[in-house]
């Protein structure tokens, strides 16, 4: 099953994601003279010349949906959430190719290599500045919760960048880590997020402490999976052993199904299991 196919549920909100993305490239900048934003601006657009999967934008919308209808009044801080999350991504993707000295991204230059590392990285904590000002511009009326989320996402980025600094030191270390280990990165620099994405989409439409822990689990387990299977297709793991990576991949699929039987009955409900199902099966394409 492709994406599409699977997101048609979400389409036109993820349709609006896209819209707000734009909206808050043109803002960045903004206060400068032209000639100074229209480079920054010109920077920034390339990396989003070609886009992602928008896995974790769509998570967002469906842990949301999945706890509760959405009110149309409600959709445009949905929308916030998702856009934002995806700015974090993308910010943690420029700062990546860097440490990485990654050539490619999505088929083209990255960043690092089209305008080198100073201003890749200059633009790298843009992305993540944007990402908390459009944070700090959703409304949420209860102030507990607001402070709640906003301390979940000063968590998450630190801990993406722990999980960058975990792999650097491996990789200079020449010493072939853990399984344990090599979890432990990929928690940090990819799963985390996912996870927050689940949760944070179910706490701002009224997930209770169970549910939005279920969300969480769902999130971290599927963001495992996820990255497992990346590194096995790339060839490029840090972790080299007789496991069986895709095994593993499935195991924790298996445990984000697991996590999310405890969501209401909705049809919004079946695209968690087959977001599973995608993930694993793409090794197929190989």
């Amino acid at each position: 099953m492709e994406l599409k196919e699977i997101f048609r549920p979400i389409s036109e909100e993820l349709s609006q994601v896209e819209g707000e993305l734009k909206e808050q490239i043109k803002l960045i900048g903004i206060k400068h003279s032209s000639e100074n934003h229209k480079f920054v601006n010109g920077i920034i657009s390339h990396l989003f010349n070609v886009p992602g999967k928008r896995l974790r934008p769509a998570l967002v919308l469906l842990s949301a949906k999945a706890v509760n209808e959405l009110q149309k009044s409600d959709i445009k801080q949905f929308v916030k959430l998702a856009t934002a999350i995806e700015l974090i991504h993308s910010a943690s993707l420029i700062h990546d190719d860097i440490i990485d000295e990654s050539k490619y991204r999505r088929h083209q230059l990255t960043l690092n290599k089209q305008f080198g590392n100073h201003i890749a990285v200059l633009v790298g904590d843009i992305l993540y500045s944007q990402s908390f000002s459009l944070l700090i511009s959703i409304k949420i009326k209860n102030h507990k919760l607001y402070e709640r989320l906003s301390q979940i996402f000063c968590d998450i980025a630190k801990k993406m960048c722990f999980g960058e600094i975990f792999e650097y030191k491996i990789k200079n270390s020449r010493i072939n880590p853990s399984f344990k280990e090599y979890l432990e990165v990929i928690e940090n620099k990819t799963a985390s997020l996912f996870s927050v994405s689940c949760q944070s989409g179910g706490m701002v439409n009224g997930a209770d402490e169970k549910i939005s822990t279920a969300l969480a689990n769902y999130g971290l387990y599927f963001g495992l999976s996820f990255q497992i299977v990346d590194d096995y297709m790339d060839g490029d793991s840090i972790f080299n052993s007789d496991i069986s990576m895709i095994e593993k991949a499935k195991e924790y699929a298996e445990r984000a199904k697991g996590e999310i039987k405890v969501l209401k009955e909705r049809p919004i409900k079946k695209i968690f299991f087959n977001l599973c199902d995608y993930v694993t099966e793409r090794v197929k394409e190989i």
